[in-house]
């Protein structure tokens, strides 16, 4: 926008926002990394996750040498997120486990998927919405953290030690952080976790 432009019109608040930020369109993925239930490490490797810069090893070896490419957690097929988010076998078992937990009904298995599918279902209460939003987030958190404890330290977390991990941090979450005010059903959905 010119000066002149700027100098016709008596200028507010309101209208220097819309100047500045109407250039920008919204981004899908904003909600999925910025859910107010997701902790905020979940936050940060779900936005590299969504963004494919998660440092994979498929991922390095395009862009510096990495001779051996395939998956730590399973050792079937070349490490690429969307591999590890959830076609490997272990980061599956893992996806089972949790929507089985949450009482997720989503057929898919492909992590940006199932955040579409979550935000999008109608039945799902705020809270719900969210508290799946962060499920998500943290088992792709923590099947980051498996695959790197494999590369550093040679041991691997059984899936159901890796889901109460997962269990626990959600539930403090919710417990500190968002669990005032909420419905009655919420409430009875949330000690039945």
């Amino acid at each position: 926008m010119d000066r002149s432009a700027l100098m016709a019109v008596k200028y507010s608040i309101q209208y220097g926002h819309a100047i500045l930020y109407d250039q920008y369109t919204k981004v899908q993925w904003s909600k999925y990394v910025w859910e107010r239930c997701n902790i905020p490490k979940h936050r940060y490797i779900i936005w590299l996750t969504l963004h494919q810069k998660l440092r994979t090893r498929g991922y390095l070896s395009k862009h510096c040498q990495v001779l051996d490419t395939v998956c730590l957690l399973c050792g079937d097929h070349n490490e690429e997120i969307s591999h590890l988010f959830f076609q490997c076998t272990y980061s599956k078992n893992c996806l089972v486990k949790l929507k089985e937990w949450i009482g997720c009904q989503a057929q898919t298995e492909n992590y940006h998927t199932l955040l579409h599918w979550i935000s999008k279902a109608k039945h799902l209460s705020k809270l719900r919405r969210g508290f799946y939003i962060a499920a998500v987030s943290a088992l792709v958190y923590h099947i980051w953290r498996v695959r790197n404890d494999v590369l550093w330290s040679s041991k691997i977390w059984h899936v159901n030690h890796t889901i109460e991990v997962i269990k626990r941090e959600l539930k403090l979450r919710l417990t500190v952080s968002m669990y005032k005010g909420k419905q009655n059903r919420d409430k009875e959905w949330f000690h039945k976790l």
